[in-house]
């Protein structure tokens, strides 16, 4: 079936080296399905919004912009904002965004996403990644107070998913501390968790 063809060609692409045969292979599991019906849907928003990512890497800015959008609509259509793969399409398009001069709007869809998961699973790793996500596009924007109570609240939940790993949330904190090295701007003081974090 298409539908086959186009999971054939993506699995493909999964294990391909070559960033121009990825792309090639992408375009050509997209296209086995033309059009959108509840059968293929979410692999189609799926694709989409890879071919977008992949587009984003190579700079092609207004097809992936198109492909990310494609990807978040029909997510939207499906009623599936909340899930993971949704989420990640958000996210992407918020980092597209932010890249082109944008950080506004990108923040914008976070929020929207934010609502839905926290409502969903305030103490989940995807609400975690959301708030982390929206804390640093307001790094980028030299928003440093924002950018701190997200990245506090993103903290909060790695504590308590991650509560059995106290690695993890080390690792956690050490990666936010480069976001904020990266800015040229120091970690705010009382950024620190509790329980030797």
């Amino acid at each position: 079936t298409p539908k086959n063809r186009a999971l054939l060609l993506d699995s493909r692409a999964a294990v391909e080296r070559d960033r121009k045969t990825v792309i090639k292979l992408s375009e050509e599991a997209l296209a086995q399905m033309p059009e959108v019906t509840a059968d293929n849907a979410v692999l189609v928003s799926n694709l989409n919004a890879n071919l977008g990512a992949l587009y984003h890497d190579e700079g092609r800015i207004e097809d992936a912009k198109r492909h990310m959008e494609l990807a978040i609509q029909i997510s939207e259509q499906l009623g599936r904002i909340g899930y993971h793969d949704s989420l990640l399409q958000f996210i992407n398009y918020a980092v597209l965004l932010n890249n082109i001069g944008e950080p506004e709007r990108g923040l914008d869809a976070l929020r929207k996403i934010e609502r839905v998961v926290q409502e969903n699973n305030p103490d989940s790793g995807d609400h975690a990644l959301t708030l982390e996500m929206m804390g640093s596009l307001y790094l980028s924007q030299g928003d440093i107070k924002r950018a701190t109570e997200y990245h506090k609240r993103a903290l909060s939940i790695y504590q308590v998913i991650w509560a059995s790993e106290p690695e993890l949330i080390g690792e956690k904190y050490q990666e936010l501390q480069e976001y904020y090295q990266m800015a040229n701007t120091a970690v705010p003081p009382g950024f620190l968790l509790t329980n030797g974090q």
